[in-house]
């Protein structure tokens, strides 16, 4: 069962709550108890996005810990506890933004850690993974669960493992740099790709920057170790920064990650080409979204090339991804000649991907017949057009069945192909259900959002009164006048309609 977080968040806060009145009554006996419910309740609100009041929460909870162990006639009863409330915190400052405090309290964890030592040698607590055994284990377990979760497709599961693995990798390299920062640097990357794929970009971003300064310096002084993990958190760090608008600064990450993934694969292709070829893409994306379109199809043509020779054997989803955006941009620069042998490739690895996964891959499969048929209804290829369009809608109306708001606006597209196409090869009356179906589609999305669907109803309304037209002329010349002049007169209504619109 998908967890409620906002839920969570609330049985966190009452918690918290119900032991800040016992600590008010009996300190001794819960304040203790009130500091580790407040990290609770940081981590619960860190999951369901609220980094201020998550912030707000681990302040408290450490600021508790502080005074117990500052207070306390035998303070390492609670330096355990604060340190890895302090951990928390340095997460909570990550999240929010506050890098140069995370830093200090990062340092915070390392001195009470060294004088720990300095005090008593054989105390274990100042190493983390002699105090806790199976800590390490533990931080090297959650950081595996949260990445198996992510192949799932279960980000939203993951999220509360990843979270976890950088607190615990972050009290390890505090002390123990040397051996646990690698790890670090791995589980905030794979949380900020969890972010990334529930949509929450913004809130990846800090951990992406932190994951890219920390593989930086590993590199530095470990070139042949890091520099792959480099370029890869450089590529994410490129994506997100894409995702928010802000192509111009995810650029210049996606470019070093491609100059960074050359070099690997100059040295050993069978192992970094297919990295390359997805920096490549990544790249071609940034630049596309700058407007520098001949640059983009460059890289993206780079990138499907070593995508094509990688698939020789088997079919590769990034292939097939590569070739479906490389066509998209060659017909929205009015090439669809060069765009439609692109999207016939893409239909045939898209087809051999959706016969051994059509659960995974049908979609992609209709998009990419959808592509197809449009472009060849731009080159006036109506016939060949026809049955791609007609197989795009006929794998959509199954899709819509199950999620009609997901592929209600695929399948308008693909019934406009459809319309288009029997009208192209001289079968208006065919096209006029198509048209007719994809009205009603448009005005369920129009009604919803008028903005980002109003203007395909209309283009909806023009191709049906197009259809309309072809066909009365049809009629009239068969000598069924009546039944053609009834089909004008929609015709010319529904462009009024358009008009006063």
């Amino acid at each position: 069962m998908k967890r409620d977080k906002g839920q969570d968040v609330a049985d966190a806060r009452e918690a918290a709550a119900r032991y800040r009145k016992l600590a008010v009554a009996d300190p001794d006996q819960h304040r203790a108890l009130l500091a580790a419910h407040l990290i609770i309740l940081c981590e619960r609100l860190s999951e369901a996005g609220r980094p201020a009041e998550a912030l707000a929460a681990a302040r408290e909870g450490a600021d508790v810990f502080r005074e117990l162990t500052a207070t306390a006639s035998d303070p390492n009863r609670h330096r355990p506890d604060l340190i890895d409330a302090l951990a928390s915190l340095s997460f909570a400052l990550l999240m929010h933004g506050d890098r140069a405090e995370m830093r200090a309290v990062a340092q915070e964890i390392l001195a009470i850690r060294l004088e720990l030592f300095a005090a008593d040698p054989e105390l274990s607590v100042a190493r983390p993974d002699t105090y806790r055994p199976d800590y390490a284990k533990d931080a090297a377990t959650l950081s595996k669960m949260a990445v198996t979760l992510i192949g799932q497709g279960r980000a939203e599961d993951a999220l509360s493992f990843a979270h976890q693995a950088v607190t615990a990798y972050w009290s390890l390299a505090a002390v123990i740099p040397d051996e646990y920062r690698p790890g670090l640097a791995r589980a905030l990357s794979n949380l900020s790709i969890i972010f990334s794929k529930t949509d929450r970009h913004a809130e990846g971003l800090p951990a992406a920057e932190e994951a890219v300064a920390i593989y930086r310096e590993l590199a530095a002084d470990d070139p042949a170790g890091h520099r792959r993990n480099l370029a890869s958190v450089l590529t994410n760090l490129g994506s997100i920064l894409g995702e928010m608008g802000r192509p111009s600064e995810g650029l210049p990450a996606c470019e070093e990650a491609v100059a960074v993934y050359r070099e690997l694969a100059a040295d050993d292709p069978g192992q970094y080409r297919p990295n390359l070829a997805r920096g490549l893409h990544n790249l071609a994306v940034r630049l596309a979204e700058l407007d520098r379109a001949d640059d983009a199809l460059l890289a993206e043509h780079e990138a499907v090339a070593a995508w094509r020779e990688l698939a020789a054997a088997d079919p590769d989803p990034e292939f097939a991804q590569g070739l479906h955006t490389l066509g998209a941009w060659l017909a929205d620069l009015g090439r669809p000649a060069d765009a439609m042998p692109v999207d016939t490739e893409a239909v045939s690895v898209y087809r051999k991907l959706a016969a051994a996964n059509p659960g995974l891959y049908l979609p992609d499969l209709a998009a990419a017949l959808s592509n197809l048929s449009g472009e060849l209804g731009k080159l006036g290829l109506h016939a060949k057009a026809l049955p791609a369009a007609d197989e795009s809608v006929s794998i959509y109306h199954k899709l819509a069945r199950a999620n009609p708001g997901g592929y209600a606006p695929a399948l308008s597209t693909a019934l406009t192909n459809l319309s288009i196409a029997y009208v192209g090869v001289g079968r208006p009356s065919d096209a006029i259900r198509p048209a007719r179906e994809n009205i009603d589609i448009c005005r369920w999305l129009a009604a919803a959002s008028p903005a980002r669907y109003g203007p395909a109803l209309a283009s909806g309304l023009d191709n049906l009164a197009i259809c309309l037209d072809c066909e009365a002329t049809n009629l009239a010349l068969r000598g069924r006048k009546g039944k053609a002049q009834k089909l004008w007169r929609e015709a010319v209504k529904i462009r009024a309609d358009i008009g006063a619109s």
